[in-house]
């Protein structure tokens, strides 16, 4: 059967076109190849082993708890919509790996709205993270798990460096102890 000369035409461009098409893909795939094998090595380093990331770092040490083993990154930022996995959340609370934890001692100001002291407790909230995060990046860190709270948290006293990083939060008035003190933000 008789096809006539345009589809003859169309037959070669589309034969033309499939050939060019597979030539880029034959040039591209090797790339396509290593970009993959970078990435899934990324990941195995920095996510699934994180606690290697910490040998990058050579004045920085890691420890472990004998009661209660957990391994602490040594790096926190700021928890963000992007980044939250190591980073502080509030002047209490910070994610260790995908963990929520919570200080167990202490209670410090919201950071995104004031529930009894407005402004003022915003502002101070905030200062509290920023202190934590500071805290948090200053050296060996033992954390001790005490268990959850009511919104799955897990519990845990906190040192670096030597010192308890809720106690310094009291301290320096950027947090009050949990449950008996004064919520002095309030006022």
């Amino acid at each position: 059967m008789y096809r006539g000369p345009w589809t003859l035409e169309a037959d070669r461009l589309r034969e033309q076109r499939r050939k060019r098409l597979l030539r880029r893909a034959r040039g591209e795939a090797p790339l396509v190849f290593v970009a993959f094998l970078v990435g899934a090595l990324g990941v195995s380093w920095f996510v699934l082993r994180p606690d290697l990331a910490a040998l990058l770092e050579p004045d920085t040490q890691v420890e472990t708890v004998p009661a209660n083993p957990v391994v602490a990154y040594p790096h926190f930022a700021m928890c963000s919509a992007s980044l939250n996995r190591n980073c502080v959340v509030d002047g209490d609370t910070f994610r260790l790996g995908t963990e929520r934890m919570r200080i167990a001692n202490i209670d410090a100001p919201e950071t995104y709205r004031g529930i009894c002291g407005g402004a003022r407790e915003v502002s101070l909230g905030r200062q509290a993270a920023a202190r934590l995060q500071v805290l948090m990046n200053g050296g060996r860190l033992d954390i001790e798990r005490q268990g959850h709270d009511g919104y799955g948290r897990t519990l845990v006293r906190v040192r670096a460096g030597g010192h308890d990083v809720g106690a310094r939060l009291v301290e320096e008035r950027l947090a009050r102890y949990w449950p008996d003190g004064a919520e002095f933000w309030c006022r």
